[in-house]
């Protein structure tokens, strides 16, 4: 039984035993790209962990700042309304309508 078991997993030439899939062999292309898609969804879950641990520290260092710097309460000042409630100005200058024109 073993030997019929041997005979179906390794191939008859020889070389790397292979196991057999429903859709033949993994290329090296499939593998590449798995691996690759491996190492994206790492480095992603990675940087969201960062960003999230950076975003923590600026929160906190936001809040330590507003807890150094306390803005002065000042007392409110109340003025009485203004009756008016916009200036003009008029420029009251003399301009000539016609203009005269001395040769030499």
């Amino acid at each position: 039984m073993l030997h019929l078991l041997l005979l179906f997993v390794l191939p008859q030439g020889g070389g790397i035993p292979r196991l057999p899939s429903a859709g033949g062999d993994v290329s090296d292309l499939g593998a590449a790209l798995i691996a690759l898609a491996c190492i994206i969804v790492i480095l992603g879950f990675v940087g969201i962990v960062y960003h999230c641990c950076m975003w923590s520290r600026y929160v906190a260092y936001r809040e330590r700042v507003k807890r150094m710097y306390v803005a002065p309460r000042y007392e409110p000042v109340f003025v009485e309304p203004s009756l008016k409630e916009y200036e003009t100005q008029v420029l009251q200058m003399s301009i000539p309508l016609m203009t005269t024109v001395v040769a030499a």
